[in-house]
């Protein structure tokens, strides 16, 4: 009969030195560098072009605290079957010039709030984007060579810009492993190749590879 108490009575004294299992989420959520992938479709319209969908493809870094989050991303848009715009073109009779291309990139970079560390989460944030069309070319014919020159000025001019971004995002995770969906949304912005407003959507893995605060010391 002792022996039975003395092994209840040790067995409630390890429950409660144990952390609770809240405490031991949060552990395992705080603090890690997760690495991941996503893919999904990118929604857009041009001033030529009514809304169509893209290829999005990417990595990210999700860097996490207590209750947020940093995500750093990089994605490759692929414009399947090419897509066109139009830029303002003084030298041409119709006063524009009609643009093509087939590759976009956008590096974006966000705050997200993680109100729970249970492991299904929901994060919301905001951040920007510099979004880049990569192989734009202008459509001729052209009447001159000041005309075409015209032409790539307005497209420089137009092919790059930073955008405010407007972020939802889901995820289930399980010891280092994530999945997740994202929601993403940029305003529609003036002198860009893409007028309309951009939305992104997304899915993918990540898994976390180390923590974010990795303690450094010596041994003697």
């Amino acid at each position: 009969m002792r022996k039975v108490s003395a092994g209840l009575l040790s067995a409630a004294l390890l429950g409660l030195a144990a952390p609770p299992a809240w405490a031991q989420r949060e552990e395992a959520w705080q603090n890690k560098w997760f690495w991941g992938a996503q893919s999904g479709l990118y929604f857009y319209k041009t001033p030529t072009q009514n809304w169509d969908a893209a290829i999005d493809i990417g990595g990210h870094w999700l860097i996490t605290r207590s209750r947020t989050a940093l995500f750093l991303a990089l994605d490759e848009i692929i414009f399947q079957g090419g897509a066109s715009s139009a830029v303002t073109n003084i030298l041409n009779p119709a006063g524009f010039t009609e643009v093509t291309f087939t590759r976009g990139r956008r590096v974006q970079a966000n705050v997200m709030a993680v109100p729970m560390s249970t492991n299904i989460q929901i994060m919301l944030g905001a951040g920007f984007a510099i979004h880049q069309v990569m192989n734009a070319e202008p459509v001729g014919p052209f009447g001159s060579e000041l005309e075409l020159n015209a032409a790539f000025r307005a497209i420089d001019e137009h092919s790059t810009k930073a955008f405010a971004v407007f972020a939802g995002s889901a995820q289930f995770w399980y010891g280092r492993l994530a999945l997740f969906g994202n929601f993403q949304y940029m305003p529609a912005g003036n002198e860009f190749l893409i007028t309309s407003g951009q939305h992104v959507i997304t899915g993918g893995l990540r898994i976390a590879l180390s923590g974010s605060n990795e303690k450094l010391g010596t041994t003697r």
